[in-house]
């Protein structure tokens, strides 16, 4: 049986000063999908290692 793939999660500008869009990358029977979450964050908050938001106690809500 085939392991599951794990949806990624990528900023489109790593490098940017200001907030940038957050990108989900699913990959799948060598296929990509890249589907743009509408969601932004400031780059100084991302978690490049575990592609995810850095965990605060204080994070606006949605």
């Amino acid at each position: 049986m085939a392991k599951i793939p794990k949806p990624r999660f990528n900023l489109k500008a790593p490098k940017s000063k200001k907030e940038t869009l957050i990108f989900l990358v699913f990959r799948y029977r060598r296929k990509r999908l890249l589907y743009s979450t509408g969601l932004t964050i400031n780059p100084t908050e991302w978690d490049f290692k575990t592609q995810r938001p850095i965990e605060k106690e204080m994070r606006p809500a949605l």
